[in-house]
């Protein structure tokens, strides 16, 4: 008995191992079950052929073709100011835009008016005193030839002499009459209104800041990549390339006809771009037959689709399909995974215009796909729908 107390805490731990190992090795196995090959289900577009026709978006600001600053060329009160001198003011070529005090070149043009009537009367008296001189000589029966002295030549040579000069001077004094009236070069407009009536002004003053309105130009920048594509005519091409260039005014989006007339020809130093520039005709409106919608100022700020061509047909993609920048993933005939390095061409916010590396009708994987592998097999998004389809259809029959 005591035998059996000092082994039963023994015994029990033994007992419970025992029937443990016993209930273990008497479970059933669990039934085996193959793990399940999930093939990946993906979005497939088709490669579209591209003509390789494209737009080249750019941006700048409407300046005018032709812009000048007015200035003196003589000195004097500023007597007589238009009405339209002032900032913003229009315009037409010929137009008195302001008179500069005319007196003291009205005195110098009648003295020269006068210096030319006194010169003419000299040479009329000299070219009558050498006629005279050849009768006489005629009449004294002298030998030989008279020296152009005795014919007085050089007395006659020196009145014309001065008489060219008193008729230059008569001629300076004209168009320092007719420079007293400051007309408008062309049709235009006044940017900056530098001087005011009564005010001084001496030669070389400025006097104001037009600007011509028969066109308006754009410099936009271009990369030389975007410059490759784009048809940048030469200086006497023609009427250039036609575009369009839109703007907003107001709140309202306008577009305006416009044509690409040539480049700068030189790369920009700092921004490593070349300007092309545009033309747009009668930003004002200012002819009778302009058919703009709306006036295009000058400094407004306006994006340009400049026609560009790749010059071969390519292949269309989405550009979220690509992959390390110049790799696709397509599904072949046996919806197998193909990893294909291609060559872009050119892209742009939606596509990437490829000419190698894919052909059209080949089929594009659009959608996400974690660890692609080469050869691996897919699940083309609504095969399975057709098949269904296809399927049903056999059966009815």
């Amino acid at each position: 008995m005591r035998l059996l107390k000092r082994l039963l805490p023994i015994l029990i731990p033994v007992a419970a191992v025992l029937l443990t190992v016993a209930l273990v090795a008497a479970r059933p196995e669990p039934p085996r079950q193959e793990a399940a090959v999930t093939t990946p289900l993906v979005e497939v577009e088709p490669a579209r052929a591209a003509a390789g026709d494209f737009v080249v978006r750019a941006q700048g600001t409407v300046q005018p073709r032709t812009q000048t600053v007015l200035v003196a060329e003589v000195s004097g009160t500023v007597v007589e100011v238009a009405g339209q001198f002032n900032a913003g003011g229009f315009f037409r070529r010929g137009d008195v835009l302001l008179r500069i005090d005319p007196r003291d070149y009205e005195a110098a043009l009648r003295r020269a008016e006068a210096a030319v009537a006194n010169r003419e009367a000299l040479l009329a008296q000299e070219r009558a005193r050498a006629e005279q001189a050849l009768r006489d000589w005629e009449n004294l029966r002298r030998p030989g030839t008279p020296s152009d002295l005795v014919l007085r030549k050089p007395y006659v040579a020196e009145a014309e002499a001065n008489l060219r000069a008193a008729r230059a001077e008569l001629q300076q004094a004209r168009i320092n009459m007719e420079r007293t009236v400051i007309r408008a070069p062309y049709d235009g407009l006044l940017r900056d209104k530098r001087v005011d009536l009564g005010q001084f002004v001496g030669t070389g003053t400025p006097l104001a800041e037009i600007y011509a309105t028969d066109m308006a130009e754009i410099r936009l920048p271009l990369t030389e990549h975007d410059a490759m594509f784009v048809n940048l005519p030469q200086p006497g091409d023609g009427e250039g390339v036609p575009m369009t260039v839109t703007a907003t005014v107001a709140g309202v989006s306008y577009t305006w006809p416009a044509r690409l007339v040539r480049s700068e020809s030189v790369i920009d130093e700092r921004s490593r771009v070349l300007y092309a520039v545009a033309r747009i005709d009668d930003p004002y409106r200012r002819r009778a037959d302009s058919a703009h919608p709306h006036v295009l100022s000058f400094g407004t700020f306006v994006e340009a689709q400049l026609p560009a061509s790749i010059g071969h047909s390519v292949v269309a993609v989405p550009r979220l399909a690509l992959r390390s920048s110049n790799q696709l993933m397509l599904v072949d005939a046996e919806d197998r995974l193909r990893l294909r390095d291609v060559h872009i061409v050119r892209s742009d916010a939606e596509f990437a215009y490829v000419d190698g590396g894919i052909a059209e009708g080949d089929r594009i994987i659009v959608s996400s796909l974690p660890a692609p592998v080469e050869g691996m097999a897919v699940r083309v998004n609504g095969h399975e729908a057709v098949a269904a389809a296809t399927a049903s259809a056999n059966a009815v029959e």
